[in-house]
């Protein structure tokens, strides 16, 4: 919350709402005004995927949940149906991020921008630890264009 008296010396501003890093999320107005996650999940999720893949010995890059959401147009790659920013908790209609080809898979190449891709939460888990030829043709695609 700003200051009375920089309201009073500014009256033009506006306190925009926030967006967390990972899910594009409003954070709520009541966080520290550092506050870039939304919720403790969101928080812990950033930290996840990059124990993962030490523990697999992969490379890993630090790639922004939001910014894969953006760039896949907030459509699951599964199914092609859209992705609801809002919904959160358990919901199986929710925005989860899929790893194009798995940490399981031999070919695994990492948590990077080119393997990540945008999926409900049920299809991402129907999905499970495999990788079909359109999910390599997807990487390959992905990989192709520049970030």
């Amino acid at each position: 919350m700003r200051c009375r008296i920089y309201h009073r010396r500014h009256p033009g501003y506006v306190d925009l709402e926030r967006q967390c890093e990972v899910c594009a999320r409003a954070i709520p107005r009541t966080a520290h005004r550092a506050a870039i996650y939304c919720s403790e999940r969101c928080r812990r999720l950033t930290g996840k995927h990059l124990r993962r893949n030490r523990a697999a010995q992969a490379p890993a890059e630090p790639v922004r949940l939001r910014d894969v959401f953006e760039r896949d147009g907030w459509i699951c790659h599964i199914c092609t149906l859209p992705v609801d920013r809002e919904l959160s908790g358990h919901n199986p209609m929710m925005a989860s991020l899929d790893h194009v080809i798995p940490v399981s898979d031999p070919d695994y190449p990492g948590h990077v921008w080119a393997n990540l891709a945008l999926a409900h939460l049920i299809c991402n888990t129907s999905k499970g630890n495999r990788a079909t030829p359109k999910d390599r043709e997807l990487y390959e695609r992905l990989s192709a264009v520049k970030r």
